[in-house]
């Protein structure tokens, strides 16, 4: 029997891939910022045809990125703590640009090479009363998202 965790994990999982799946891109992934601890993880929604390029950048990483936990303090200054501190919408074509620190520069400019041209739109999610992290969206191709 699964605990809670991992119940949970996998309906966050499946709630991503369905807000992929209505905005017309191939994955949605949540950041979350816990500030008690003073982690990030990782929430993969991930379409099953980008599970090749996922497996592929958790094989040049050497770790496995659902649940994957990183301090906090490494994302200062990227563009998804910018995201999660002051709102703003941003979108990049480069996971090495968006991540800057908070995962290994040299693997994701790998990465990044490795699957080609692709966008990504990073926006805040938050309460009335504060943010809990960061939504990514993910979709192939060069071309900007729409304001949709």
């Amino acid at each position: 029997m699964q605990g809670f965790g991992e119940n949970l994990d996998e309906f966050l999982g499946q709630l991503l891939r369905g807000v992929a799946k209505i905005a017309g891109c191939n994955s949605c992934n949540l950041i979350v910022f816990n500030e008690t601890t003073g982690k990030l993880s990782v929430r993969v929604g991930i379409s099953q045809m980008n599970y090749p390029e996922m497996r592929e950048l958790e094989r040049v990483m050497g770790e496995n990125l659902r649940g994957l936990s990183v301090p906090m303090e490494q994302a200062r200054g990227s563009l998804v703590d910018q995201v999660f501190r002051d709102g703003a919408v941003v979108e990049s074509s480069s996971l090495a640009e968006f991540l800057a620190d908070a995962l290994p520069r040299d693997v994701l400019e790998q990465f990044d090479g490795m699957i080609g041209e692709h966008r990504f739109l990073l926006a805040q999610v938050r309460s009335t009363r504060r943010a809990y992290g960061v939504l990514v969206f993910e979709k192939s191709g060069e071309d900007p998202f729409s304001r949709q």
